[in-house]
């Protein structure tokens, strides 16, 4: 089905210069992107491209399957995270320029397993606070030696890259040639060396697009910042904002109930029904976890859901995660993080891409080859390649005790496509991920018959029929010990997951650390007179 997009959509897509797109939830964000860089690809030679930046190695590959979906030649382009694009796309190549060439395989550590390093919170407080000529001084007579071992510390990513993009005129010379345009999705999620450094490139030449919201801003905690997304939108100079405001995604009522969370003096939508919920258990998340298994089958006979995976139960944090799994006795499927997602070296993003393309449909193996190797120049490389992954494609499907005794395939294929990038780290994680079942488990879709069980941080840019959103406690949403705004921005992620219904789950008692304890239902409840905007739930 052709989608046409809407007079906003279509504002973002056809304009030529730098912009900051401020996206609501449910606006088509995803769709506008790819739109936007398929009407930019076929207007540049082949050896240039788009710089794409996604929060998340999933967000990313979902972006470039869209852009790519009718035939669009990828060209020069990158589609990855900030870290890979600063790693492969400036350090590695280009470090060289500024300390020398590195004598050992190239290896990612983190600070506090650096010897020289005895006490990391100078480095972390300059790094937090973009102090980039302190860091200079301090810190690069340190980065040249580890760099010359072949070792880069992970914290430093986005300053070593900015340094080196400033100290070299060769990385400068080569991002202006090869890419036209540097798009950054998420940007209310943006760290300080990644704004400095897309300021950089605009000013270098590159057309900016700049996309967020700054109420789904819910990562401050990592040291990402709403305050660049908004300073850019407040650059006249340089940029032009464009809203995309219309929630596609959402039921009436739920649109209405996000929206008076966020403000009193919201307009609200005309609708006949009200699909928020809310359910109060008499006991604790265990309750509510029994409760769901009896109750979601109403709900989505209630609804028509097609399917069990277009359920999902929404939680803050393990604790709650682990009550209600243990006690969910319907098919469901929690999301976990493995080792293998937090790596960030350029093995483990591998690693990673190939267990997604062997347990999944998101990615080919051609998909997969095309990203690292020059298909046309790399033949033998590209075959061995092939043989290699159709090889662990097979053991996914009729033999995973075989799969996990297969290591040393994936090794033998990350030593054909990046043989400088060898990283002990994520051999390691790798191989705790192949002899868990679960998490080996993890990296496959779920089946249509399995709800989805994760946290809020987690379903942050996924969508659902049907959400039980739960951790609705005082204490908890909100904390009151670190960003109120913060917690406010995540309940409203929570809420505008969910397409046609959304249950807002609270009990009468709670876990915490010490056990269990009466519970305090959440102030977000009772803001701005959302009581009216919702009902008791019918199950």
């Amino acid at each position: 089905m052709t989608i046409t997009p809407t007079d906003e959509q279509s504002n973002i897509i056809r304009e030529p210069n730098n912009c900051v797109v401020i996206a609501k939830p449910g606006s088509g964000k995803t769709f506008t992107l790819s739109r936007k860089i398929a009407v930019i690809l076929p207007e540049l030679p082949d050896y240039r491209g788009i710089v794409a930046i996604s929060y998340t190695n999933k967000a990313s590959d979902e972006l470039k399957r869209r852009c790519l979906s009718n035939g669009i030649n990828r060209k020069g382009s990158f589609f990855g995270t900030i870290d890979k694009f600063f790693l492969s796309e400036i350090i590695i190549p280009f470090g060289n320029h500024v300390f020398g060439l590195f004598q050992q395989e190239f290896d990612v550590v983190k600070a506090e397993d650096v010897d020289e390093i005895e006490d990391v919170d100078p480095l972390q407080s300059l790094l937090d606070e973009g102090a980039y000529d302190n860091l200079v001084k301090a810190y690069i007579p340190l980065l040249r030696q580890l760099y010359s071992k072949g070792i880069v510390i992970l914290e430093t990513f986005g300053f070593l890259a900015l340094y080196v993009y400033r100290s070299s005129r060769a990385c400068r010379r080569y991002l202006k040639a090869r890419y036209s345009h540097v798009i950054v999705d998420e940007y209310q999620d943006c760290g300080i060396w990644q704004h400095i450094l897309f300021s950089s490139l605009v000013d270098l030449g590159l057309f900016g697009v700049a996309v967020g919201d700054l109420d789904q801003s819910i990562f401050a905690f990592a040291n990402k910042d709403p305050r660049h997304l908004a300073q850019l939108a407040h650059d006249e100079d340089r940029f032009i904002t464009y809203p995309l405001s219309i929630n596609h995604r959402c039921h009436p009522s739920i649109i209405n109930y996000s929206l008076r969370l966020l403000s009193s003096a919201s307009r609200l939508l005309e609708t006949d029904e009200i699909h928020v919920y809310e359910k109060r258990i008499d006991g604790s998340e265990i309750e509510i976890g029994k409760w769901l298994s009896i109750s979601i089958s109403c709900f989505v006979d209630q609804l028509q859901i097609s399917e069990m995976s277009k359920v999902g139960i929404l939680v803050r944090g393990k604790r709650t995660g682990n009550l209600v799994h243990r006690n969910l006795s319907i098919p469901h499927k929690p999301v976990i993080t493995t080792p293998l997602d937090r790596e960030t070296s350029l093995w483990g993003a591998l690693f990673r891409k190939i267990l997604i393309l062997i347990f999944s449909q998101e990615l080919t193996k051609y998909e997969l080859v095309e990203e690292y190797l020059a298909i046309d120049l790399e033949t033998v490389k590209v075959r061995a390649v092939m043989r290699s992954l159709h090889h662990l494609e097979e053991l996914a499907t009729t033999d995973l005790i075989s799969l996990r005794e297969a290591q040393h395939k994936f090794v033998e294929i990350a030593e054909l496509i990046l043989p400088r990038a060898r990283n002990a780290g994520a051999i390691s994680s790798l191989q705790t991920v192949l002899m868990s079942e679960s998490l080996l488990g993890s990296y496959a879709p779920p089946d249509s018959s399995e709800v989805q069980l994760m946290t809020l941080h987690k379903a942050k840019g996924l969508e659902f029929d049907l959400v039980f959103h739960l951790d609705l406690y005082r204490w908890i949403l909100p904390m009151y010990k670190g960003d109120y705004v913060q917690d406010l921005n995540l309940h409203y992620v929570g809420i505008t997951r969910a397409r046609k219904c959304c249950v807002l789950c609270t009990s009468s008692e709670r876990h915490n650390r010490q056990g269990k304890r009466d519970a305090e239902d959440s102030e977000f409840l009772h803001r701005n007179g959302l009581g009216s905007l919702r009902l008791p739930a019918p199950f």
